[in-house]
């Protein structure tokens, strides 16, 4: 096996094992049609059971307001298949524990090969009867129940052993056991299983003509066995080739990365479902690299070779010729526009592990000295993947890093683990860096989704439930988001305006939650960069298509910007010509500065901060309370090297955690991210939305009822009174620089407190008497009545544009507050979440935050939760808040990011709506000009383009602005070089980075300052060579040239030499 053969110079194991790579890769991309064409034969029962008289429903009948039918019934589709893939991988590992796949009974009675078996006997079923029942729907049914909620749950008998029993009666415990086993399923509590995660299939769906309280009935939506009959055939059984026999899918070979590219396969397919009877079209009528869909009616206008023909699998069921899809049916296609915007592309196994390895070496010291890094250290690196697809770069990371935790903590103890163990002691290493550890981000919602299943197939073990990655796998936008990065006072108000110039503008400066081992503050009167409009809103503006597309909105969103860029009013009334602060006579202290718009915004910085604070103690006590008890092998909780792996007694309810930290509104991250959601949204703002800026929407011609603030403080029982302010004075450029100023009006509705010490004790709003500042406010009438003449106060504004800064400045104090704010020492009194959770209620009073719905008084609001969803903004310093203030960051970061280039291309998103422009070779201009003015002539087609060049240019301008991408300015953005800069930011002290990109930023004359960047952080740079795809198969069925940086932050100017890897 090791030698060569007689003809051949390669060792025979080298043939097996290119055999067995190829034979994976093959299989996995036969499952991933299979996967494909299973979503479409269940999603189209779901439709045909509904219609059924038994049900009679449509799609608009059951659809769910937050989500749209079709994209429901494909997620559906989409888990239920994933709970059969799941089972599949378990069954074919018994070692695992996850089944008891080793249980005679359980094989003959339950396990998913019973079915197997039983669909491999005939292609499809003949008989009505076996045809039309239900008995695969109910077997899996059963088997779906038993794996989430258990069966005799291990420790839940008497003979099953307990912490009390000693050595005696453990032995007597499991003689009996062994002489009476029976089925038994320890309960997995999954979410992927949990039956309220699937509700279009099966009996969860009510009938919307019944009356729920008094006669509630179910919809009737179970699979019946002809579809899962074929669903099952496609799961489990592979296709001979030509003179061989077809065999069952081998679930024990077929590793992670198969199944992970089976799933990622799928992330840029979409399902729809048909309003008319629909032929897909294709370059060379091949839909593997995306597909367009045609009005069965217009076949007749594209030639036979592009349209999408019935395959051999079809061709066995009657169907021949053109595939049609007939009105009412499910269609699951790949959109080329999507495959090439989102990138979605599998990465090599070969290529993951080695990436992998590179990175893990540069972390790790290696030298056996007294620097080496402890085994105890690994278990607490946090390692992400900011393009997380299937999740494989983040199993790879858990796999070396347990394996390497386990060669050190043996080496370390001087013993080792039996060899029987070995496996399962892995697996919780593996489970426990998982769990605690792992991070990761996708733009594709089921993207995360099949990345928690990855996760949870690689670090399954006997005993595990079901691992819960809410807090830390997120499905949002790596690049697009606010951060932690600030303006100085000096550079707000200057003149030159150069924090507002799209062209040669001023650049932020970063602010890391933590640097150098410590916490960074906010500086005195600096303002964070989401607090401030940016040059970047309104990017369609830019646009020349968008001009000759929507003109008149067009104009008036550059309008509205250019009354919006408008430095903010300060007043220098409290300073001496020299620059020095006047000093108050009365007091012998400086004079305060007077409001105004600067002073509004620093204020607001302050608050911001604040919050900031509270989304880290409750990521902190979120992490706590959720934390899981894993017996890592070799690790002592008392030990005080490996304290980090205490756990909670009690752990509280996952759905509660998250619901209170990401979901619960008006809470502190809530408010941040509704402010910084904004901030990204008003790049992206939509043409025909720009009423709801300017004012000039109806909605603000309502009339409505204003209410003064003596008004309000009347109904809270306050007087409302606002002490005057003396006169303003002129600053140093003539200007009255607070005269426009609008005081802030939410303190004045109630009796001011203060939580900070003033001669005694700091009083906390636990401690606050809110009756006695009742009856104060209530008596402050019968006082003496003041001299000085009552200022008239603007009434607060029921509803608001965003028409000028003094607009987004009430807009942020309605979600930040307009009162000082505790000292931020205060959180450290608060260990538990009920109490953080009251204390958070109480801010919303305190700091005189808006408290209603912020849409009703910001209209535009909406606009942004739309384009929220959209484009899922993700603020990484918020998000994983608590990783940036404890850690600085990750300490590995690993992946393969997308390598798009983010432009226009208006012949791909014309042929959304007439393939013509994509499948035509070489048309001529002037067809090409009378077939687009006449697609451009249908209003939903025009909205649809310029939906897509808002989202272009919004983008464009994104990646390429000093304010946010500084080290890409005047380059052409490309997505891997962003994914560059953030990981870079991203990074913890002595973090590490591992990627794999192209190098095209090593060339060009633009490119010096990201250039110089890189080789500020380069360690090593491997070229991987792909000459004839004898290692892996091209991505995408392309050749793709693959280069491997490998960074690690370093500020030295030296740089070591590349080295180039050869595969």
């Amino acid at each position: 096996m090791l030698c060569p053969g007689e003809n051949d110079t390669a060792p025979a194991m080298d043939a097996l094992l290119k055999g067995s790579t190829a034979n994976a890769v093959g299989v996995s991309k036969e499952l991933r049609h299979g996967v494909q064409h299973a979503v479409e034969i269940i999603a189209d029962e779901v439709l045909r059971r509904m219609a059924e008289p038994v049900n009679d429903v449509t799609p608009a009948d059951i659809e769910d307001p937050r989500l749209p039918f079709a994209r429901e019934l494909t997620r559906d589709c989409l888990r239920y298949l994933y709970r059969i893939l799941f089972l599949l991988y378990a069954e074919a590992r018994p070692e695992l524990g996850i089944l008891p796949a080793d249980d005679g009974s359980y094989e003959a009675g339950y396990s998913v090969a019973r079915l197997r078996e039983l669909v491999a006997r005939d292609e499809e079923l003949v008989e009505e009867e076996a045809k039309n029942t239900f008995h695969l729907y109910h077997s899996l049914d059963l088997l779906f129940a038993k794996v989430n909620f258990g069966h005799r749950r291990y420790g839940s008998e008497p003979d099953d052993d307990q912490p009390s029993d000693d050595e005696r009666t453990r032995e007597e415990k499991a003689e009996r056991r062994s002489e009476d086993i029976g089925l038994r399923f320890d309960p997995l509590r999954s979410e992927l299983f949990d039956p309220g995660s699937i509700r279009l299939i099966g009996q969860g769906v009510l009938d919307p003509r019944c009356d729920e309280e008094t006669a509630p009935r179910w919809l009737d939506l179970r699979l019946r066995n002809s579809a899962l009959h074929s669903v099952l055939r496609l799961l489990t059984m592979k296709k001979g080739r030509p003179g061989e026999r077809g065999g069952f899918v081998s679930y024990r070979n077929l590793g992670i990365n198969e199944l992970g590219a089976v799933y990622e396969g799928l992330m840029s397919y979409t399902g729809i479902i048909a309003d008319e009877e629909l032929c897909e079209v294709a370059k060379d009528g091949d839909p593997d690299e995306g597909s367009w869909l045609i009005p069965a009616r217009r076949q007749k206008d594209y030639p036979d070779e592009a349209l999408v023909h019935y395959d051999e699998e079809d061709a066995r069921q009657g169907l021949r010729g053109v595939k049609k899809y007939e009105r009412g049916s499910f269609v699951y296609r790949l959109s080329g526009r999507e495959r090439e915007t989102t990138a979605s592309y599998y990465t090599p196994e070969s290529l993951t592990k080695v990436t992998v390895e590179l990175a893990l070496k540069e972390l790790l010291s290696q030298d056996a000295d007294a620097d080496t890094t402890r085994a105890s250290r690994l278990l607490s690196y946090k390692i992400c993947e900011p393009a997380l697809g299937s999740g494989a770069f983040l199993n790879e990371a858990i796999n070396q890093l347990a394996e390497e935790y386990l060669r050190r903590r043996q080496k370390e103890l001087d013993r080792s683990i039996p060899a029987s163990d070995v496996l399962t002691e892995k697996q919780k290493v593996k489970a426990y860096i998982a769990l605690h550890n792992a991070y990761g981000v996708d733009l594709n919602a089921m993207g995360r989704e099949l990345a928690e299943v990855s996760l949870w197939l690689n670090t399954m073990h006997p005993g595990m439930q079901a691992p819960w990655f809410g807090l830390h796998l997120r499905r949002g936008n790596s690049l697009i988001g606010a951060r932690r990065a600030i303006y100085t006072p000096d550079d707000i108000c200057s003149p030159d305006k150069a924090w507002l110039k799209a062209k040669g503008g001023l650049a932020p400066t970063p602010l890391p939650l933590r640097q150098d081992g410590r916490p960074q503050p906010l500086p005195a009167d600096a303002v964070h960069q989401f607090l401030l409009p940016s040059p970047g809103w309104a990017a369609i503006t830019n646009s020349i298509e968008a001009k000759k597309l929507a003109k008149d909105h067009v104009d008036r969103l550059a309008a509205w910007r250019k009354g919006l860029f408008q430095r903010p009013t300060r007043s220098t009334a409290h300073l001496n010509a020299d620059g020095s602060p006047k000093i108050d006579r009365r007091t012998g202290q400086p004079q305060k500065e007077r409001a105004s718009q600067f002073t509004r915004l620093h204020d607001a910085a302050r608050r911001a901060e604040f919050l900031w604070s509270c989304v880290v103690k409750r990521m902190e006590l979120s992490e706590r309370e959720i934390a899981r008890r894993i017996d890592v092998w070799g690790a002592d909780p008392a030990d005080p090297e490996y304290a980090v792996l205490r756990w909670p007694e009690q752990a509280v309810p996952k759905e509660k955690v998250y619901a209170e930290l990401f979901e619960a509104a008006g809470t502190p991250y809530r408010r941040l991210k509704t402010v910084m959601d904004a901030w990204c949204a008003l790049w992206f703002w939509p043409t025909d939305r720009v009423g709801l800026l300017d004012g000039t929407d109806p909605e603000y011609a309502v009339p409505a009822t204003e209410v003064g603030l003596d008004t309000l403080a009347e109904m809270l029982g306050g007087t409302g009174d606002v002490p005057a302010d003396p006169a303003p004075a002129d600053d140093e450029g003539g200007q009255q620089a607070a005269a426009d100023a609008q005081p802030a009006v939410a303190p004045t509705f109630f009796r001011a407190m203060t939580l900070f010490p003033v001669d005694g004790e700091q009083m906390s709003l636990d401690e606050a008497d809110w009756e006695a500042a009742a009856a104060t406010s209530a008596a402050t009438p019968e006082a003496k009545p003041r001299k000085t003449p009552k200022p008239k106060q603007p009434a607060r504004r029921p509803v608001i544009p965003l028409t000028n800064l003094d607009d987004w400045l009430d807009f942020l104090e309605a979600m930040l507050g307009a009162a000082d704010v505790p000292d931020g020492t205060l959180l450290d009194k608060y260990d538990d979440l009920d109490n953080l959770k009251e204390f958070e209620d109480n801010l919303v009073l305190f700091m005189g935050m808006d408290n209603a719905d912020p849409e009703a008084r910001f209209p535009w609001l909406r606009v942004v939760r739309e384009l929220r969803d959209k484009h899922a903004f993700l603020h990484w310093e918020l998000d994983f808040a608590l990783v940036f203030a404890e850690n600085g960051g990750f300490d590995l970061q690993v992946g393969n990011p997308p390598w798009v280039r983010p432009r226009w291309d208006e012949d791909a998103v014309l042929a959304e709506y007439e393939p013509w422009f994509e499948l035509e070779e070489k048309p001529t201009q002037e067809e090409k000009d009378r077939r687009r003015q006449e697609l451009l002539a249908r209003p939903k087609a025009r909205g649809y383009v310029l939906r897509e060049l808002t989202t272009t240019m919004g983008q464009v301008a994104f990646f390429g602005t000093a304010q946010v991408y500084p080290l890409l300015v005047g380059t052409q953005p490309d997505l891997y070089r962003a994914f560059m800069c953030q990981v870079w930011a991203h990074r913890s002290a002595g973090g590490t980075v591992g990627m794999l990109h192209p190098d095209s930023h090593f060339t060009g004359d633009k490119e010096g300052p990201l250039r110089a960047a890189a080789y500020r952080r380069l360690r090593l740079h491997g070229d991987f060579v792909n000459s004839g795809q004898r290692f892996f198969s091209p991505t995408g069925g392309r050749y793709r040239p693959l280069w491997c940086p490998h960074l690690r932050p370093s500020e030295r100017d030296q740089v070591r030499p590349s080295v180039v890897v050869g595969l």
